[in-house]
């Protein structure tokens, strides 16, 4: 039976909204799974942060110094040889002095003329003292001194040619301007009660280090430290020492800046040591462990480019249905704002990351490392102590005494 134009219609109606109505029940599961995994995501990024290893000096590193003396060349029993004695050669005398002239008596002396007296001399006139002696002005001869392009000029005055103009070639031009330096010894008169300059104290760190502010440190002397000839104990194990630290820290750095400052002795005895931190092998500066921020400088970034891509796809998801229509400008439209969200997300993730670049690394140095402390001057204690020959007339009296 053939229907009418009207019922069928009708049919074609009811029809499609079943199938828009199946379309949107698709893109509602659709945007919940894809919101449901960009959380997941999300939580597994700022869950996660990468751990450097340490940089912890070796324990079996251990700075060593050895003295060395010069062989003697000059061996016993050894005597010069005997130099032959020349013959000596005789010079003839002298000749005779020639005989003094004759004088000729023959000759008339004529007397000298009359002096002539001349008259006197007038009185010099005092000058008048010049007014620019008087002028409060000071006028210095440069030309005396040191010439002020010396520095680019050799010994011998002629001025240096340089390659180029970058900080290698002007650090070449300075140290070949610098002529020859000299520096005078002189004999330390109490090498029993003093430091040398170039010594390493171990210690052991009381205080933990993090980088991110300044501040100071506690440590102590793990050893004892003898005087330069070794007769005395000069800094006993036990003494404090202490110290501040630099928070300046840039990336890629592992090690952070400490100077120690001032040593106090159990006795009450205080030094200024104004020396550098070091390891066991004398490199300045302390390790530990770096924390690089990896979290905290991407992470912000990661999430923002997940959620503006989830953005632009759950805005095009769909669009296919209308295939065959001729919408065209609705089909424009849904592709600007999926661009418009994908640029703006885009710009907000560069901007965020920009920023947190600059995030410096953290370097934290744990309680009771090993440390050691280069003595960048030399650590006088004779007012503390007398010297060895003294010392031995004290103890010879102090014997006499007890007999």
């Amino acid at each position: 039976m053939k229907r009418s134009p009207e019922l069928e219609a009708m049919a074609a109606a009811d029809n499609s909204d079943v199938s828009n109505q199946n379309a949107k029940r698709n893109q509602t599961a659709g945007m919940a799974a894809l919101l449901i995994f960009g959380v997941i995501a999300a939580y597994m990024v700022l869950a996660t942060s990468g751990e450097t290893p340490r940089d912890n000096p070796q324990s079996d590193e251990e700075f060593q110094t050895t003295t060395f003396r010069p062989p003697n060349f000059v061996r016993d029993g050894e005597q010069e040889p005997v130099q032959e004695e020349q013959p000596i050669v005789q010079l003839p005398p002298p000749p005779p002095p020639p005989p003094p002239p004759q004088t000729d008596t023959t000759t008339f002396n004529v007397p000298p003329p009359p002096e002539v007296v001349q008259p006197p001399e007038a009185a010099p006139v005092e000058e008048v003292f010049p007014e620019r002696f008087k002028s409060r002005l000071i006028t210095l001869d440069q030309n005396r001194g040191g010439n002020p392009n010396d520095s680019l000029t050799g010994n011998g005055g002629t001025p240096l040619t340089v390659a180029g103009e970058d900080r290698n070639s002007q650090y070449l031009s300075s140290a070949s301007a610098i002529g020859d330096r000299s520096a005078k010894a002189r004999q330390i008169k109490r090498i029993d009660a003093m430091i040398p300059e170039g010594t390493l104290i171990p210690g052991i760190l009381e205080t933990a280090i993090v980088s991110d502010l300044p501040g100071q440190i506690r440590a102590i002397t793990s050893q004892d430290v003898y005087s330069f000839d070794g007769r005395r104990v000069l800094i006993p194990t036990g003494t404090r020492l202490i110290g501040e630290y630099q928070s300046e820290v840039t990336r890629g750095q592992k090690r952070i800046f400490v100077v120690w400052t001032r040593l106090i002795r159990d006795d009450g005895v205080s030094v200024r040591l104004n020396s550098m931190g070091a390891d066991s092998l004398g490199r300045s500066g302390l390790t530990g462990h770096v924390d690089n921020k990896f979290r905290e400088r991407f992470g912000a970034s990661i999430l923002l480019s997940i959620v503006g891509g989830g953005a632009s796809y759950l805005t095009g998801y769909g669009s296919d249905s209308t295939a065959g229509s001729n919408n065209d400008d609705a089909q424009r439209a849904s592709e600007l704002a999926r661009e418009t969200i994908a640029q703006t997300f885009s710009d907000m993730a560069n901007t965020v990351l920009s920023e947190n670049l600059r995030i410096p690394p953290t370097i934290s140095v744990a309680q009771g490392e090993r440390i050691f402390i280069f003595v960048r001057q030399d650590l006088d204690f004779s007012e503390m102590y007398d010297d060895p020959v003294t010392e031995a007339m004290k103890e010879i009296k102090r014997e006499r005494a007890g007999k």
